[in-house]
């Protein structure tokens, strides 16, 4: 059918899909700029689209998780981590960033085998070219030696604390 024999609404439609496919481009391209980047980090690095749907993981999340990349990559979190964890944990940070803000915390985390770490976790507002957030790049780093000798320096000090204190 010719462009001049499709009604309005048709042609809308068609736009707002061409539309569609330019962004999902666009975003691919923006990525792509960082994969090398992100392959080589030791840390967790997720990118979550504004849909609160996996965009690309790098490889360092997919061994902590102990996840594949086609069971990850277009699922949401809920789907990942559970909708009990999602909404408890997750969505609210996921949306503050969405807003602009970046979220810092640290906590400790269970991981699969039973595997308990310290983890330091960052959320970022990931941009587009016109400085429109698209989404959420989460980072995160295994601190736990650094958590376990903090507690180990504060345990001595207490016990320094209290044999001062005898004497």
């Amino acid at each position: 059918m010719k462009d001049s024999e499709k009604s309005k609404a048709q042609l809308i439609e068609e736009l707002q899909k061409l539309r569609q496919e330019a962004i999902i481009s666009n975003d691919k391209t923006v990525l792509l700029k960082y994969n090398k980047f992100i392959a080589c980090t030791k840390n967790n690095i997720s990118f979550i689209r504004n849909d609160y749907l996996y965009f690309d993981v790098n490889q360092t999340y997919l061994n902590v998780h102990n996840l594949k990349r086609e069971n990850v990559v277009g699922k949401s979190i809920q789907d990942i981590f559970g909708e009990e964890t999602f909404n408890n944990h997750i969505k609210n940070n996921v949306d503050k960033c969405l807003l602009g803000k970046v979220i810092k915390y640290q906590k400790w985390f269970e991981f699969p085998k039973n595997e308990k770490k310290y983890m330091d976790v960052v959320f970022h507002p990931f941009y587009d070219q016109n400085d429109v957030v698209i989404g959420v790049m989460v980072s995160t780093h295994d601190i736990t030696n650094l958590k376990l000798t903090e507690e180990k320096v504060t345990q001595q000090n207490t016990e320094l604390t209290k044999l001062n204190a005898t004497k």
